[in-house]
């Protein structure tokens, strides 16, 4: 993880937020994260249950951040949390940034490409 913060920040900051709307707009869950990506996109991470996702990734990173050589891993967090403006593994961060996190999500990724990040609006 060379070019970890680059990496994150330039992640973040070209991540596109496209996200279901109301519950009046396509049903009481909305449609799926995988809808908004393209259907040849190369690498795509899809969660369906954001709160899941990060009840089993925060315990993760935070033994990772014990070990000396994931420092560039906190350097990385940090800017994608300033990027953000809350804290993704934090789950009070997400309900007050507005993301229903019992809802999925999804990452694409495609070489030559800005990322694209689907979060479900609550």
């Amino acid at each position: 993880m060379r070019n970890g913060p680059a990496v994150a920040t330039a992640l973040v900051s070209l991540a596109v937020v496209v996200a279901a709307g109301c519950a009046r707009c396509g049903g009481a869950g909305g449609p799926p994260p995988e809808r908004f990506l393209a259907p040849d996109t190369p690498l795509a991470v899809v969660v369906p249950s954001l709160r899941s996702a990060q009840e089993d990734l925060a315990p993760l990173v935070r033994t990772a951040l014990g070990f000396p050589a994931a420092a560039d891993l906190a350097a990385a967090l940090e800017a994608v949390r300033a990027q953000l403006g809350f804290d993704p593994l934090d789950p009070a961060a997400l309900a007050t940034a507005g993301v229903d996190p019992s809802r999925g999500a999804a990452l694409a990724l495609a070489p030559g490409a800005p990322p694209i990040l689907v979060l479900p609006v609550g």
